[in-house]
């Protein structure tokens, strides 16, 4: 069971984006203009910070998308390639194929996430519910952060009630929006990176996003290399982004932890609202029905459910 576990928990880690070890840059797949980042200046405070996200968060209520991800693993390497789809606040799926095999299918919505590798024996479908994760019911290798989901692909919403704090790091260019998290029942940061440096509307202003654990100690790092335009909104999206994240390893427990790097490019993303058919439609596993399900909270396998509600749904 940890290999395939393992294997499903990657595809999770793709879409969960932490921090990115430099700024990035614009590219414009369009030829009429480009989408604006421009320049934060000296001494940045917490609501002009939580005003630029905002800002282009505001325009994306979702996003579609196909995806080519490379993942990487010690000696191991596999190419992916499949479609995204993401919508405001938890929705989010990722149907992917090896060599045009169905191999992964992963989602999530307000109630729960869930996962299927198509390699696994048995090919279960593992699902959590949010409820029994938070509370510290499920342990796992690698951190989830379900709502950074949203926040690498830039449609994430922050609220000006928060505690942040703002850490500005002015040798690197850098500056850091940081909210307390709990993951996994333990207390860790996330942080919002901007590029201060940024002078020119041409280039991405928010550049990533990191998860640290209690000791300050970079659990996963990604770096967005390259970012696009939504023609419609204006709003920016990525493109590429690369990541390394750590994680216990799962054949030696007491030995060094493991480390996974994943390339992720987002090709002709769109910015989309899905309706209600729609979210029911992406945003369940009703259409993995055909497999035995296993419950992560409880360790047992279970019935496969007529509905899973999307977020929104009644």
């Amino acid at each position: 069971m940890k290999r395939h576990f393992f294997t499903g928990l990657i595809m999770v880690l793709v879409a969960v984006g932490c921090g990115p070890s430099g700024p990035g840059r614009f590219v414009n797949r369009d030829k009429d203009g480009g989408a604006g980042g421009g320049p934060i200046g000296n001494d940045p405070k917490v609501p002009q910070l939580v005003a630029i996200l905002n800002k282009n968060a505001a325009q994306v209520p979702g996003i579609e998308s196909v995806v080519s991800v490379d993942v990487k693993k010690g000696n191991e390497a596999v190419t992916l390639e499949g479609l995204l789809a993401c919508h405001k606040p938890r929705d989010f799926r990722l149907k992917a194929k090896i060599a045009g095999t169905p191999m992964v299918d992963m989602g999530s919505n307000g109630e729960e996430f869930w996962y299927w590798v198509g390699k696994a024996d048995p090919p279960y479908v593992f699902h959590c519910a949010y409820q029994d994760f938070d509370q510290g019911a499920v342990r796992m290798p690698f951190p989830f952060q379900p709502d950074m989901v949203v926040a690498a692909l830039g449609i994430g919403t922050y609220s000006d009630q928060k505690q942040y704090q703002v850490r500005e790091n002015r040798q690197q260019g850098t500056v850091e929006l940081i909210e307390a998290v709990t993951v996994q029942g333990q207390q860790m940061t996330k942080a919002t990176v901007f590029d201060t440096r940024n002078k020119s509307p041409d280039r991405p202003t928010v550049i990533g996003h990191v998860l640290r654990d209690a000791k300050n100690q970079e659990v996963c790092t990604v770096t967005i290399k390259e970012v696009q335009r939504d023609k419609a909104t204006g709003a920016t999206l990525p493109y590429l982004v690369h990541m390394a994240c750590k994680g216990q390893n799962l054949q030696n427990p007491q030995g060094p932890p493991e480390v996974v790097e994943m390339t992720l490019r987002i090709n002709n993303a769109r910015v989309v609202q899905h309706n209600p058919e729609d979210v029911q439609r992406l945003f369940t596993r009703t259409d993995l029905m055909k497999y035995e399900s296993y419950d992560l909270a409880r360790q047992r396998t279970d019935r496969p459910i007529e509905r899973v509600r999307g977020s929104g749904q009644p």
